[in-house]
Protein backbone atom coordinates (compact mmCIF):
# COMPACT_ATOMS: atom_id res chain seq x y z
CA UNK A 1 0.00 0.00 0.00
CA UNK A 2 2.88 2.24 -0.37
CA UNK A 3 2.35 3.88 -3.80
CA UNK A 4 -1.13 4.14 -2.76
CA UNK A 5 -0.32 6.09 0.13
CA UNK A 6 1.84 7.98 -2.55
CA UNK A 7 -1.23 9.01 -4.33
CA UNK A 8 -3.31 10.09 -1.22
CA UNK A 9 0.21 12.45 0.15
CA UNK A 10 -0.29 14.02 -3.71
CA UNK A 11 -3.96 14.31 -2.85
CA UNK A 12 -3.23 16.23 0.24
CA UNK A 13 -0.82 18.42 -0.91
CA UNK A 14 -3.77 19.73 -3.53
CA UNK A 15 -5.81 20.12 -1.20
CA UNK A 16 -6.25 24.11 -1.23
CA UNK A 17 -7.53 23.34 -4.54
CA UNK A 18 -10.30 20.79 -2.96
CA UNK A 19 -11.64 22.42 -0.35
CA UNK A 20 -12.29 25.59 1.81
CA UNK A 21 -9.11 27.02 4.17
CA UNK A 22 -8.75 25.51 7.10
CA UNK A 23 -9.85 28.88 9.14
CA UNK A 24 -8.86 27.09 12.27
CA UNK A 25 -4.97 26.17 11.66
CA UNK A 26 -5.46 22.42 12.57
CA UNK A 27 -3.57 19.83 11.39
CA UNK A 28 -5.18 17.89 8.56
CA UNK A 29 -4.85 14.22 7.94
CA UNK A 30 -6.54 12.50 5.07
CA UNK A 31 -8.05 8.68 4.54
CA UNK A 32 -9.66 6.69 1.70
CA UNK A 33 -12.93 5.71 3.69
CA UNK A 34 -16.59 4.86 2.74
CA UNK A 35 -19.57 7.63 2.91
CA UNK A 36 -22.78 6.67 4.27
CA UNK A 37 -25.83 8.39 4.14
CA UNK A 38 -27.09 8.98 7.53
CA UNK A 39 -30.03 10.69 9.76
CA UNK A 40 -27.81 13.06 11.04
CA UNK A 41 -27.90 17.50 10.27
CA UNK A 42 -25.57 17.34 7.80
CA UNK A 43 -26.62 13.93 6.35
CA UNK A 44 -23.84 11.22 6.61
CA UNK A 45 -21.37 9.48 8.25
CA UNK A 46 -17.96 7.98 7.73
CA UNK A 47 -16.85 4.36 7.66
CA UNK A 48 -13.45 3.45 8.02
CA UNK A 49 -11.69 -0.12 6.42
CA UNK A 50 -10.75 -1.25 9.97
CA UNK A 51 -14.52 -0.75 10.93
CA UNK A 52 -14.19 2.22 13.15
CA UNK A 53 -16.27 5.18 12.32
CA UNK A 54 -16.42 8.99 12.27
CA UNK A 55 -19.20 11.85 12.88
CA UNK A 56 -18.49 14.69 10.66
CA UNK A 57 -19.17 17.43 13.59
CA UNK A 58 -18.05 20.77 11.48
CA UNK A 59 -17.95 20.52 8.03
CA UNK A 60 -16.36 23.30 6.09
CA UNK A 61 -17.17 22.46 2.51
CA UNK A 62 -20.68 22.20 0.47
CA UNK A 63 -21.29 18.59 0.41
CA UNK A 64 -24.23 16.45 -0.23
CA UNK A 65 -24.41 12.83 0.26
CA UNK A 66 -25.51 10.15 -2.73
CA UNK A 67 -28.65 8.05 -1.67
CA UNK A 68 -25.83 5.03 -1.54
CA UNK A 69 -22.20 4.51 -0.46
CA UNK A 70 -19.39 6.42 -1.64
CA UNK A 71 -15.90 5.79 -1.54
CA UNK A 72 -13.57 8.79 -1.39
CA UNK A 73 -10.23 10.84 0.09
CA UNK A 74 -11.51 12.05 3.64
CA UNK A 75 -9.11 15.43 4.64
CA UNK A 76 -10.16 16.16 8.37
CA UNK A 77 -8.76 16.63 11.78
CA UNK A 78 -10.18 15.62 14.89
CA UNK A 79 -13.04 16.84 17.28
CA UNK A 80 -12.62 16.89 21.08
CA UNK A 81 -16.22 16.31 21.30
CA UNK A 82 -17.10 12.43 21.18
CA UNK A 83 -20.38 11.63 19.87
CA UNK A 84 -22.04 8.01 20.52
CA UNK A 85 -21.67 5.62 19.22
CA UNK A 86 -18.98 6.69 16.63
CA UNK A 87 -15.70 5.95 17.35
CA UNK A 88 -14.29 9.60 16.10
CA UNK A 89 -15.86 13.45 15.96
CA UNK A 90 -14.06 14.89 13.23
CA UNK A 91 -14.11 18.17 11.01
CA UNK A 92 -14.02 17.98 7.30
CA UNK A 93 -11.90 19.85 5.54
CA UNK A 94 -12.39 18.73 2.43
CA UNK A 95 -13.89 15.27 0.47
CA UNK A 96 -12.62 13.60 -2.87
CA UNK A 97 -14.89 11.29 -4.41
CA UNK A 98 -13.60 8.55 -5.91
CA UNK A 99 -15.24 6.12 -8.48
CA UNK A 100 -17.79 3.99 -7.00
CA UNK A 101 -19.11 0.56 -8.69
CA UNK A 102 -20.29 -2.86 -8.86
CA UNK A 103 -18.14 -5.69 -10.24
CA UNK A 104 -19.96 -6.49 -14.01
CA UNK A 105 -21.04 -9.60 -14.94
CA UNK A 106 -19.62 -9.35 -18.38
CA UNK A 107 -22.33 -10.26 -21.11
CA UNK A 108 -21.16 -8.96 -25.04
CA UNK A 109 -18.11 -8.82 -26.58
CA UNK A 110 -14.91 -8.45 -25.25
CA UNK A 111 -14.52 -4.67 -27.97
CA UNK A 112 -17.84 -3.52 -25.36
CA UNK A 113 -16.06 -4.64 -22.51
CA UNK A 114 -12.97 -2.23 -23.33
CA UNK A 115 -9.67 -2.63 -25.00
CA UNK A 116 -7.40 0.43 -24.35
CA UNK A 117 -4.17 0.00 -22.44
CA UNK A 118 -4.68 0.29 -18.30
CA UNK A 119 -2.53 -0.27 -15.93
CA UNK A 120 -2.46 -1.63 -11.83
CA UNK A 121 0.04 0.67 -9.44
CA UNK A 122 -1.98 -0.75 -6.43
CA UNK A 123 -5.02 -3.08 -5.14
CA UNK A 124 -6.01 -3.69 -2.02
CA UNK A 125 -8.84 -4.96 -0.08
CA UNK A 126 -10.53 -2.94 2.36
CA UNK A 127 -13.86 -1.55 3.55
CA UNK A 128 -15.59 -4.21 1.33
CA UNK A 129 -14.15 -3.16 -1.55
CA UNK A 130 -11.25 -3.69 -4.39
CA UNK A 131 -9.42 -0.40 -4.48
CA UNK A 132 -7.32 -0.62 -6.98
CA UNK A 133 -5.04 2.79 -8.23
CA UNK A 134 -4.34 2.39 -11.77
CA UNK A 135 -2.79 4.25 -15.04
CA UNK A 136 -4.23 4.90 -18.08
CA UNK A 137 -3.38 7.13 -21.21
CA UNK A 138 -5.16 10.42 -22.18
CA UNK A 139 -4.96 13.32 -24.77
CA UNK A 140 -3.74 16.03 -22.62
CA UNK A 141 -4.92 18.84 -25.36
CA UNK A 142 -8.32 16.76 -25.84
CA UNK A 143 -11.21 18.88 -23.28
CA UNK A 144 -13.54 15.63 -23.87
CA UNK A 145 -12.03 12.95 -21.47
CA UNK A 146 -14.96 10.68 -20.91
CA UNK A 147 -13.85 6.97 -20.25
CA UNK A 148 -15.18 4.19 -18.46
CA UNK A 149 -13.39 1.69 -15.99
CA UNK A 150 -14.87 -1.49 -15.03
CA UNK A 151 -14.19 -4.38 -12.91
CA UNK A 152 -15.43 -7.59 -15.07
CA UNK A 153 -16.64 -10.98 -14.30
CA UNK A 154 -15.98 -12.34 -17.86
CA UNK A 155 -18.14 -15.54 -18.07
CA UNK A 156 -18.64 -15.09 -22.08
CA UNK A 157 -17.05 -18.43 -22.51
CA UNK A 158 -18.13 -20.46 -19.72
CA UNK A 159 -17.46 -20.31 -15.26
CA UNK A 160 -13.79 -18.74 -15.05
CA UNK A 161 -11.45 -21.62 -14.16
CA UNK A 162 -9.44 -21.16 -10.75
CA UNK A 163 -7.80 -22.26 -8.32
CA UNK A 164 -6.54 -20.46 -5.38
CA UNK A 165 -7.28 -16.72 -6.69
CA UNK A 166 -11.42 -15.66 -8.59
CA UNK A 167 -10.13 -14.40 -12.25
CA UNK A 168 -11.31 -10.79 -12.79
CA UNK A 169 -10.53 -8.60 -15.56
CA UNK A 170 -10.43 -4.84 -14.99
CA UNK A 171 -11.20 -3.01 -18.78
CA UNK A 172 -10.72 0.97 -20.00
CA UNK A 173 -12.82 2.11 -22.71
CA UNK A 174 -12.50 5.83 -23.91
CA UNK A 175 -14.69 8.02 -26.34
CA UNK A 176 -11.12 9.77 -27.66
CA UNK A 177 -8.36 9.52 -29.63
CA UNK A 178 -5.02 9.63 -27.99
CA UNK A 179 -2.27 11.61 -30.05
CA UNK A 180 0.83 9.83 -30.64
CA UNK A 181 -1.11 6.59 -29.81
CA UNK A 182 -0.21 7.37 -26.46
CA UNK A 183 -0.74 10.38 -24.67
CA UNK A 184 0.11 10.89 -20.98
CA UNK A 185 -0.28 8.88 -18.39
CA UNK A 186 -2.34 9.44 -15.94
CA UNK A 187 -2.93 8.13 -12.08
CA UNK A 188 -6.65 7.36 -10.77
CA UNK A 189 -8.24 5.23 -8.64
CA UNK A 190 -12.17 3.27 -8.72
CA UNK A 191 -12.99 1.46 -6.04
CA UNK A 192 -15.36 -1.51 -6.81
CA UNK A 193 -18.03 -3.27 -3.52
CA UNK A 194 -17.13 -6.91 -3.80
CA UNK A 195 -20.98 -7.85 -2.71
CA UNK A 196 -21.55 -11.33 -3.80
CA UNK A 197 -17.73 -11.35 -4.90
CA UNK A 198 -16.69 -12.24 -1.14
CA UNK A 199 -13.77 -14.86 -0.81
CA UNK A 200 -16.00 -17.20 1.62
CA UNK A 201 -18.61 -17.62 -0.66
CA UNK A 202 -15.89 -18.62 -3.51
CA UNK A 203 -14.27 -20.39 -1.64
CA UNK A 204 -10.63 -19.19 -2.85
CA UNK A 205 -7.65 -17.02 -1.55
CA UNK A 206 -8.18 -13.70 -3.15
CA UNK A 207 -9.11 -12.13 -6.41
CA UNK A 208 -6.19 -12.08 -9.52
CA UNK A 209 -6.79 -9.65 -11.55
CA UNK A 210 -6.41 -8.99 -15.08
CA UNK A 211 -5.39 -6.17 -17.23
CA UNK A 212 -4.49 -5.01 -20.58
CA UNK A 213 -0.86 -2.93 -20.02
CA UNK A 214 0.00 0.26 -21.71
CA UNK A 215 2.58 -1.04 -23.64
CA UNK A 216 0.34 -3.15 -25.74
CA UNK A 217 -1.85 -0.23 -26.67
CA UNK A 218 -0.41 0.79 -29.72
CA UNK A 219 0.50 -2.02 -31.43
CA UNK A 220 -2.15 -4.76 -30.84
CA UNK A 221 -1.61 -8.17 -31.82
CA UNK A 222 -4.56 -9.06 -34.43
CA UNK A 223 -4.87 -12.46 -32.53
CA UNK A 224 -5.42 -11.01 -29.31
CA UNK A 225 -2.94 -9.64 -26.29
CA UNK A 226 -2.39 -11.90 -23.54
CA UNK A 227 -3.47 -9.94 -20.30
CA UNK A 228 -0.88 -9.04 -17.53
CA UNK A 229 -2.30 -9.89 -13.81
CA UNK A 230 -1.63 -9.54 -10.10
CA UNK A 231 -2.97 -11.54 -7.71
CA UNK A 232 -4.96 -9.85 -4.08
CA UNK A 233 -5.17 -11.49 -0.87
CA UNK A 234 -6.45 -9.99 1.78
CA UNK A 235 -3.96 -9.08 4.96
CA UNK A 236 -3.66 -10.83 7.97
Amino acid sequence: MKKLAKFLLLVVLALPLLASCNKEDEPTKSVLATILPYWNEVGFAIQLDNGESMYPAKVHVNYKAKEEAQRAIIFFSENSKPVAPFTYSVNIHGITELETKEIELASSSDDQLGEDGIEIVEAYIGGGYLNIEFKVNIDPYSKDQNHVVSLVDNQINGEPKYTSHYPLELRFKRDHSVQDNRGVAVSNIACFYIGNYNLDRLECEGYELKFLGLEDESNKDPEGVPMKSVKITPQK
